[in-house]
C-alpha cells in the first residue's frame, strides 16, 4: 500500500515538474491564510423509526508565509466536535472533542502562464481527544502528512485550491497500537493578505 501511494506521489509530481520551468509564483513575504469549515449530518431510522443521528463540525485554520520564492512555511490547527445520540427508545448521547495542530512546508512551483500554481505539501502534527466518546488517550502523531495538488488564483488576493491528500497517523483515534492512512482529495480557498 505504501509503495503504491509513494509511487503515485512521485509519478504526480515528475508530471508537474515541466509546469515550473516559468517565473510566475508567490514571491518571498507572501502571507497564506486558508480557512476550512465543514458541517455534517446523518440520520439513520428503520420503519419509520430514528434510530441514530451524529454530527460532525470541523474548522481548521490554516497560516503560510512564503520565506523564499517557491517555499512556504505552513502551520493549521485543527478543531472538531463531533456528537452521536441514539434513538428508538433508547436515548444516549456521546460526544468528542479533538484539537490538534499540523506543520510542514509547502513548496508552489513556478508556472510559465496561466493562473494555475501547483504545489506540493508534506508535514507532521498531532492531535488530542476529550469527550465521553474518546476512546483513547494517546496523542495521535501525523506523520506524514501528504498533498500535491494545484491553486487556481482569483485575481491577485485569492485562490481555489485543489488537492490530493494522505496522511497516515500512529495511535489513531487516540487507540495505542492503532494506526490508520488516510486518502483524501479536496477543494479550498486561500486569501493573501500579504502578496508581493
Amino acid at each position: 500500500m505504501r509503495t503504491t501511494l509513494l509511487r503515485a506521489l512521485c509519478a504526480a509530481i515528475l508530471l508537474l515538474l515541466p509546469v515550473a520551468a516559468g517565473a510566475d509564483s508567490l514571491a518571498p513575504g507572501t502571507l497564506e491564510l486558508a480557512p476550512s469549515f465543514s458541517f455534517g449530518h446523518s440520520s439513520l431510522s428503520a420503519s419509520g423509526n430514528n434510530l441514530e443521528n451524529s454530527t460532525t463540525v470541523n474548522l481548521n485554520t490554516t497560516v503560510g508565509y512564503c520565506f523564499t520564492g517557491p517555499l512556504e512555511l505552513a502551520g493549521t490547527v485543527l478543531l472538531g466536535y463531533q456528537s452521536f445520540s441514539l434513538g428508538g427508545g433508547y436515548s444516549a448521547s456521546t460526544s468528542l472533542t479533538l484539537t490538534g495542530i499540523t506543520g510542514g512546508l509547502i513548496y508552489n512551483f513556478n508556472t510559465a502562464s496561466g493562473p494555475m500554481i501547483p504545489f506540493a505539501e508534506a508535514g507532521i502534527g498531532v492531535v488530542g481527544y476529550s469527550g465521553d466518546l474518546a476512546v483513547g488517550t494517546t496523542a495521535t502523531v501525523i506523520a506524514p502528512t501528504v498533498s500535491i495538488g494545484t491553486r487556481v488564483m482569483v485575481g491577485h488576493s485569492g485562490s481555489v485550491n485543489f488537492a490530493f491528500n494522505y496522511e497516515h497517523q500512529l495511535h489513531a483515534g487516540g487507540i495505542d497500537q492503532v494506526d490508520a492512512n488516510n486518502f483524501g482529495l479536496s477543494v479550498g480557498m486561500s486569501l493573501f493578505p500579504i502578496r508581493h
